[in-house]
């Protein structure tokens, strides 16, 4: 197996200490330095990169990547592709390489931006990002990939994390894991429990957040039947005035972001942690984008409810107004009646549509609950289906709707899964089920307001 060396090396840079700060720092500039067996014929690929992510353009560098073997400086030029939501760089050999390539750049880093965390920015005490805008991706394959960080510029008790962890981490992964990945460095604090970390900067406020979030991984990973790797979450502090609470989900690992206090909201927050840490597991194929948003989506939506009321760490008071919050996102949308493929194809450049895959797949989950329940007499329910589908995405990674019909189908008949699934994907009426909540949870059918249009809607409210 082909390996790939990184090594990090975050420059401190001195800050006045403000009133509320604990630290007195930042991290402006990182060096990057990677070692990799890989081989490009002339006119072949070496790397790629994502020159922008969405809206987010590569982290500007102080100079010119630098390539080089084992015979010295590897010319190359470089073509740009635009491939869905990403523009991708390509580093085209002008010869052939030989032995070893390095990749060499140092960064100089933007304050920390707004979500997805697709950036990799400088804040209080450090700096937080992903490597969507800074890392490369290889020849499509699997790899030994070893991350280590040089720590010398940071104050004493500095260190550097991966998303798979501290100091030096060697795991296998494919050509594109240096992307799909997060990285934070600094004078960080955490919270370990097994193999769960959560980190964060120069503030104490998160602590009992992190302990909150280990309780639920812990309980996810039993459910799930998760099989004993790392996940770390993240926390990245941003001034970006249109900055909401919410946060990026990449490889084993999440980063929330926050603006200020109030978004720091333990009962809310409880929600969110539980909604990420599921997408760990649950997994289809999505392509065309938008095909099974629904089902991905909309199994952390549901999990996201149902797993922290059935831990107790939520009230029934909570439960009922999380309900309501996303009864009102979705049921007074003004793109409600749009079809699945038409909000995938809308992803960001339309809130609304954004959202529309949350509340349909999370209703129309809820629903199917039920229909197990009536249709078994309560010996089954979603979670049967859900585990089902679990194990099939392991062993076959294009697992999708069909896979769905079959097994949802076991119990309503295959015909009318595929019925309902051509109504509500097609912008059709959902109607939920409170039976998931088992007697804890009514729900009645009320108006409600489009917003935008302030037409008059069907609006489900839960007490």
């Amino acid at each position: 197996m082909k390996k790939i060396y990184t090594l990090l090396t975050p420059l401190w840079e001195e800050m006045e200490q403000d009133g509320d700060s604990l630290v007195s720092g930042r991290i402006p500039a990182l060096d990057v330095s990677i070692q990799a067996e890989i081989v490009a014929e002339k006119e072949e690929i070496i790397f790629a990169v994502n020159e922008v992510t969405i809206f987010k353009p590569f982290t500007k560098t102080e100079k010119e990547i630098s390539i080089s073997d084992e015979e010295g400086m590897v010319p190359y030029h470089k073509e740009s592709i635009q491939e869905g939501y990403i523009k991708s760089g390509k580093y085209i050999a002008d010869r052939k390489t030989i032995g070893t390539v390095v990749i060499s750049y140092r960064l100089l880093l933007e304050p920390a931006g707004r979500n997805p965390v697709f950036d990799l920015g400088w804040e209080r005490g450090g700096m937080t990002g992903s490597g969507m805008t800074f890392m490369p991706s290889f020849q499509e394959g699997t790899y030994e990939y070893t991350m280590n960080w040089n720590v010398s510029h940071l104050p004493e008790g500095g260190k550097g994390v991966w998303s798979f962890g501290e100091g030096k981490i060697t795991r296998t992964g494919n050509e594109g894991l240096l992307k799909t990945t997060f990285y934070t460095a600094g004078q960080l604090d955490c919270v370990k429990f097994g193999k769960f970390g959560y980190y964060w900067l120069d503030n104490e406020a998160i602590l009992p957040l992190a302990v909150t979030a280990s309780q639920i991984f812990a309980y996810e990973s039993r459910f799930f039947k998760d099989e004993g790797e790392s996940y770390n979450i993240f926390s990245r502090h941003t001034a970006a005035a249109e900055q909401r609470a919410g946060g990026t989900a990449l490889t084993r690992s999440y980063m929330y972001l926050y603006k200020d206090k109030e978004q720091l909201d333990p009962s809310w927050i409880k929600f969110l942690f539980a909604h990420e840490i599921v997408h760990n597991w649950i997994k289809m194929k999505n392509e065309p984008f938008g095909t099974n948003t629904w089902y991905i989506e909309g199994m952390a939506e549901y999990y996201s409810a149902l797993l922290p009321w059935r831990m107790g760490i939520i009230t029934k008071e909570e439960l009922v107004k999380e309900l309501n919050k996303r009864a009102v996102q979705y049921y007074e949308n003004p793109r409600i009646a749009c079809t699945d493929m038409e909000a995938g194809g809308n992803l960001m450049s339309d809130s609304e549509m954004t959202r529309i895959p949350y509340g349909r797949g999370f209703f129309y989950l809820m629903h199917a609950d039920g229909m197990i329940r009536k249709a078994t007499h309560g010996k089954h329910t979603l979670d049967d289906v859900m585990q089902r589908l679990l194990e099939e995405e392991k062993n076959n990674p294009d697992t999708g709707n069909d896979e769905w019909f079959r097994e949802y189908g076991a119990y309503i008949t295959e015909e009318l899964a595929r019925m309902e699934y051509d109504n509500f994907s097609n912008g059709k009426e959902v109607i939920p089920d409170v039976s998931c909540f088992e007697g804890a949870v009514s729900m009645v059918k009320t108006t409600g307001k489009q917003r935008e249009t302030d037409k008059p809607c069907v609006l489900w409210r839960f007490v």
